[in-house]
């Protein structure tokens, strides 16, 4: 299973609305009952925030967190993984970083990709696309 970068930044922020959705599927992936992965891309939007805010303090515990997550793989982003993504981002219309985190998920063996971006769900990647919903 992969998760996109709101998953985790839900949960770390502890989100109102998206919390309880979130962290049901980081717990299926924390406690081990499914293989988890997310793009090293995640790393890359978790902390742009904090930093552009002055935070190194907030970016450096949102990188230790996601470092420290049990049964997560950071998947690289190889050049195998952009032309997926090139491949994709032509076929869908989808933005670079969207296109590079399904890539990524596919590339990884995932069968379910978990998000909250209603505009990845119309690509037909050949991923079970999980769109959260509200609390």
């Amino acid at each position: 299973m992969a998760l996109d970068t709101m998953c985790f930044i839900y949960v770390l922020e502890a989100n109102p609305d998206f919390l309880e959705a979130s962290q049901s599927w980081l717990s299926l992936v924390e406690s081990g009952r499914v293989e988890g992965t997310a793009s090293v891309l995640t790393a890359t939007e978790m902390l742009s925030h904090p930093l552009r805010a002055g935070r190194p303090d907030i970016a450096a515990y949102y990188s230790t967190h996601l470092r420290n997550i049990p049964n997560l793989d950071l998947a690289p982003i190889d050049l195998a993984t952009a032309h997926e993504a090139a491949r994709l981002r032509a076929s869908w219309g989808l933005r670079t970083a969207d296109a590079l985190h399904l890539a990524s998920a596919i590339r990884a063996g995932a069968d379910v990709f978990v998000t909250a971006d209603r505009q990845i769900a119309r690509a037909d990647v050949g991923l079970d696309i999980v769109v959260l919903r509200p609390d």
